[in-house]
């Protein structure tokens, strides 16, 4: 398995994913060849990033952060969820939320994640489709805030607010101008300004659900704060800024760095990882830094690399203790020439690091 540009797949490549569309359905199953009708489907569906597997990338696998069948599931959700609330400008008279469902999605995320393999590293890389960018985003932010959620030690029932406020982080956008959250350009000074309203607006829609927790509903309108005083909407300093929202506004901000938008292709995990946890001008709480170093693999699954002495090869596993340190297989010496393929394990490897990703690739 490795990721690879749309532009580079060709019949060689087998797709090593299922594509499904909103309705469920799943239109190409991992295995399938890519051939030019398959690679241009998926362009039009909006992809510009593909999971592929070939002759080189043999024996390189990485095990999903939960079930198929789940995230199909809350991608579907929060597909009708912004269909019926999306034109709405009234908040206070849009329809009602599927509360029952989000909070089901939302344990059972919580479930996989608490029952699944203890200390899991987010080795993997995710791909999204331009089109359907919202309600997979809002997926892909409470996967990694339930991992980030149990990395500090939350109990189930945190875990379960956490990750439904997650889920629902951006619901407010969908009560703005779907011409401005949707465009390719940069925005203008006075639609930024629209922009920042949606907390608002989010926290607002959610209010009218009692079984939603405070604690829930907070993060809608402060994921966008930063422990600086430098965030939106109300400028809150980092001990005015419930954890829960510092937790989802990292989240938020990986998951959209490393995701194909229209205006940008996606980043790397490691520049994403570097926005997180600086600390020359830090956006988060220094623990929340901490645990994103341990949590999150700067070079996940699948990723092209350059070794400092020159060799090209994929990331082939993550270990938990050491995740910026990765087993490579090497495929091309320092010349560009094929050689026997073999995994070097630089944690086991000092004098060895990874240099760079090859934009070739």
């Amino acid at each position: 398995m490795r990721l690879i540009s749309i532009d580079k797949a060709h019949q060689g490549h087998s797709l090593q994913e299922n594509i499904f569309n909103t309705e469920g359905q799943c239109l190409y199953t991992t295995g399938i060849k890519l051939a030019p009708h398959v690679i241009e489907r998926l362009r039009q569906i909006g992809y510009r990033h593909l999971l592929i597997s070939d002759a080189q990338d043999s024996g390189i696998e990485g095990k999903t952060l939960i079930s198929d069948g789940l995230r199909l599931q809350a991608v579907r959700f929060m597909h009708k969820t912004c269909e019926m609330l999306s034109g709405k400008t009234d908040v206070s008279v849009a329809p009602e939320l599927d509360v029952r469902t989000a909070f089901e999605i939302s344990n059972s995320i919580v479930d996989e994640v608490a029952l699944g393999e203890r200390g899991r590293v987010v080795d993997v890389p995710s791909v999204k489709t331009l089109s359907g960018y919202g309600p997979e985003h809002a997926v892909s932010v409470a996967v990694y805030s339930a991992y980030t959620g149990g990395r500090l030690g939350y109990n189930l029932m945190q875990l379960r607010d956490l990750v439904l406020g997650a889920l629902l982080h951006d619901i407010g956008e969908l009560f703005l101008p779907r011409e401005i959250i949707h465009s390719a350009k940069k925005m203008a000074p006075e639609e930024f300004a629209t922009v920042q309203q949606h907390g608002a607006l989010g926290f607002k829609y959610l209010s009218r659900f009692d079984t939603i927790k405070a604690t829930s509903r907070a993060i809608t309108i402060q994921h966008h704060e930063r422990v600086t005083g430098k965030g939106y909407p109300k400028g809150l300093l980092g001990h005015q800024i419930h954890p829960y929202s510092g937790i989802v506004g990292a989240c938020d901000i990986y998951d959209a760095m490393t995701s194909d938008r229209p205006y940008r292709a996606r980043q790397p995990a490691i520049v994403a990882l570097g926005v997180l946890m600086s600390s020359k001008e830090a956006l988060f709480a220094p623990e929340l830094r901490e645990i994103f170093s341990q949590l999150f693999a700067p070079f996940p699954i699948g990723t092209w690399v350059t070794l400092s002495d020159g060799h090209q090869g994929i990331v082939k596993s993550v270990p938990k203790a050491t995740p910026s340190r990765p087993d490579v297989k090497v495929i091309y010496d320092s010349l560009g020439q094929l050689v026997q393929s073999s995994v070097v394990k630089l944690s086991q490897t000092p004098d060895l690091r990874i240099a760079g990703i090859p934009t070739e690739f």
